[in-house]
């Protein structure tokens, strides 16, 4: 996933989109009504194996969703993230109070989030 910076010279560049900003666009349609910061206090973007994306589909096809804890369910992203394959939701099993910190600058690379 790329975007184009317009710039009126011919020096534009195509930067590709942090993770971390993938994760948020495309999260998972379970979490569309989720603030970035609401988000950030229950959840986490974790990397997974091949085996154990299969083991999870393999779980939640065989048990519905009602008997999970919540910090045991996953959230799968969107299929235009480009780390689908490998990465997931994970929920925290205790709440968290993001602090977002970072430069005042408007590259979303400058932005970490650590936790209070």
């Amino acid at each position: 996933m790329e975007v184009t910076h317009d710039d009126t010279d011919s020096t534009s560049t195509v930067k590709p989109i942090p993770l971390y900003v993938q994760d948020y666009i495309f999260r998972g349609a379970e979490l569309e009504e989720y603030s970035l910061y609401e988000l950030m206090g229950v959840a986490y973007a974790k990397g997974a194996t091949k085996t154990e994306m299969d083991r999870y589909a393999n779980a939640t096809e065989a048990s519905p969703s009602e008997g999970r804890s919540l910090w045991n369910r996953r959230v799968l992203f969107q299929p235009q993230h480009s780390k689908v394959e490998s990465r997931w939701i994970s929920f925290m099993r205790h709440p968290k109070v993001p602090c977002i910190v970072g430069n005042r600058s408007t590259d979303p690379s400058d932005i970490q989030c650590i936790f209070c």
